[in-house]
């Protein structure tokens, strides 16, 4: 059940912040012309824990959401989006698994990568194709899903 809380704005940046909650889960969602941005945290991924579904779900609430707020769809398929969102919370992961469990601990670039990948994936930024320099990798990954 998606109920819609909390809804700012920031007009320094022109995005309009939602919170949902999803169940026990707070899912906090930007807005703005052309793109939308999500918070990967602790209650997206818990979320995205009740199966392969969920990241449908959300991508469904954002696309509808965003259409009731700007007047206009967002140039973004719907499994685009929900492999966008799957595969950066499973980055975010990844990359917080390697820098604690490396082989190669003592290499301080190795770290400084990690890092970086892991504060890349904190926000998912999902853009139309001419805004988001890899909106095709989603749309290939999408195309490989039979969802």
């Amino acid at each position: 059940m998606l109920l819609f809380s909390q809804t700012g704005h920031n007009p320094r940046k022109g995005i309009i912040m939602i919170r949902w909650f999803i169940t026990d889960n707070q899912i906090r969602v930007g807005f703005d012309d052309c793109a939308v941005h999500i918070a990967s945290d602790d209650h997206l991924k818990a979320f995205l824990k009740n199966g392969s579904h969920a990241s449908y779900v959300l991508a469904h609430a954002v696309l509808t959401h965003y259409r009731e707020l700007f007047g206009k769809p967002l140039s973004i398929s719907r499994r685009s989006l929900a492999a966008e969102i799957r595969l950066h919370a499973l980055s975010h992961d990844l990359f917080t698994a390697l820098e604690k469990k490396s082989v190669f601990a003592s290499d301080g670039l190795y770290h400084r990568f990690c890092r970086r990948m892991i504060r890349s994936a904190e926000v998912i930024d999902c853009g139309e194709k001419h805004v988001d320099g890899n909106r095709f990798v989603f749309d290939i990954v999408s195309m490989l899903n039979r969802k």
